[in-house]
């Protein structure tokens, strides 16, 4: 009794109470019970700040979203497609969905810009603040649009940032993956202007990371959620715009 609706995912269960509380039991190899643990469990266990103000919750894979009484939704477990919305990994206890119209934050990082103008090529300069860099000294002409296979000078990649780019430095560990961000890239709405892809020594392994001018955000793997995310935010949003369409802004 005091069940008020059930909803079954892959190898996990949760409850709604007709007190507005959510319990979940199961498989919790990501967290996707929301009790803050990682630990399985055969009878149902609360979810962590949800034990009242819920009014449905759903099941998934293995991640669990609920809407509460206030109009909110509140998510947990795998984020390994985006699916919680908060640019994580994944998720314990219930967190916010973030990306949804009218949210008032950009994604990324946001770089304090740093001094330096236009320089000849191979002069030398101070160091950039962040790697990959997002504004400092750059040479006159911004590097080619498009999908590059090898890395491009640091200072032509600041100059494309300045006229609007977004450009995903990656440091992926297969061809697949390569591949894969790619082809995201390639399907997006005016490609190839405003996009560089290049490979880039100074990421960590086994990511991209995405420059815009003053912005920065390293996603593990290649996330389209994240990756359209930060293009949506940041695309054609910089000092400079040369009248080269993105299908954004003209």
């Amino acid at each position: 009794s005091g069940v008020a609706a059930v909803s079954v995912g892959f190898e996990h269960s949760c409850g709604l109470t007709t007190g507005g509380g959510l319990k979940c039991w199961g498989w919790n190899f990501r967290g996707q019970l929301g009790d803050g643990t990682t630990t399985d469990h055969s009878t149902p266990v609360d979810v962590n700040g949800l034990t009242s103000g819920v009014a449905a919750v759903s099941a998934g894979d293995s991640h669990t979203c609920a809407v509460t009484t206030a109009g909110g939704l509140r998510c947990w477990g795998s984020n390994d497609f985006g699916q919680l919305g908060d640019g994580t990994v994944f998720r314990t206890t219930p967190v916010d969905v973030v990306v949804f119209p009218g949210r008032t934050t950009l994604s990324g990082t946001e770089v304090p810009i740093q001094p330096g103008g236009i320089i000849e090529l191979g002069a030398d300069h101070d160091d950039y603040s962040t790697v990959p860099p997002t504004s400092g000294p750059r040479y006159a002409e911004p590097a080619p649009w498009g999908v590059h296979d090898e890395q491009i000078d640091d200072e032509a990649i600041v100059r494309s940032l300045e006229v609007g780019a977004v450009v995903f430095n990656y440091n992926l560990e297969s061809e697949a993956e390569v591949t894969d961000l790619r082809r995201f890239v390639e399907e997006q709405p005016g490609y190839p202007g405003c996009y560089v892809v290049h490979p880039y020594a100074g990421v960590p392994a086994g990511s991209v990371t995405m420059t815009a001018w003053g912005r920065i955000q390293e996603v593990a793997g290649v996330d389209h959620f994240l990756m359209r995310t930060f293009f949506d935010d940041h695309v054609n949003q910089a000092p400079q715009f040369l009248g080269l369409s993105c299908g954004y802004r003209s």
